[in-house]
């Protein structure tokens, strides 16, 4: 029985933060994040880094990057990162809730899967934090420091593999249902 949802995103409402997020998202991409791994002479920086990094590969970055480098990703990237995580959490809460209303069998596991979204946007301000304090201490990174930053990076690439993988599961299954329901022979 699917779950009452009177406030659920109309299709424009997704798209347009969809849009949004994906407009900053570019930006970071094309702009910044590549200008900053072009200051370091092809070394990702931290945001990049989905599966964590150690004290010395922050201190190698940071110092590949320079002063000038650092500066750069503490006022443009980290602004617009700021800006990211929240468009990140609401356009992927909104589709997935938007998802739920159209979908109605799998509405459990799509509003579950919206938290997940929120919770990437959470864990993604946290390592923004942890980055903003690592640009501040250079050159004295304590391990714990690093430490903290790449467990909110692992966090956030974890969350955001998740969100994706059941979006993904959950649009094969509806796929392979309709097939399905295409080709039963109708009665009559």
């Amino acid at each position: 029985m699917p779950i009452h949802q009177p406030n659920r995103p109309s299709g424009i409402t997704v798209c347009f933060w969809m849009a949004a997020a994906a407009s900053i998202y570019a930006l970071m991409i094309l702009i910044t994040l590549a200008r900053l791994q072009e200051m370091s002479g092809g070394i990702p920086v931290f945001d990049m880094m989905p599966t964590g990094y150690d004290s010395q590969f922050a201190h190698s970055l940071l110092t590949a990057i320079g002063g000038e480098g650092r500066q750069y990703y503490l006022w443009r990237q980290i602004p617009l990162d700021l800006i990211y995580p929240a468009l990140f959490g609401t356009s992927f809460y909104l589709l997935a809730n938007w998802m739920a209303g159209k979908l109605h069998v799998f509405q459990r596991i799509l509003r579950l899967t919206a938290l997940v979204a929120v919770a990437v946007g959470v864990a993604d301000y946290i390592e923004n934090f942890f980055i903003i304090l690592m640009l501040r201490d250079y050159p004295n990174l304590s391990d714990a420091l690093v430490n903290a930053a790449s467990i909110a990076t692992l966090l956030k690439s974890s969350l955001t593999l998740i969100y994706f993988i059941v979006l993904i599961v959950v649009l094969l299954a509806w796929a392979i249902q309709f097939i399905f329901r295409l080709r039963a022979p109708t009665a009559g």
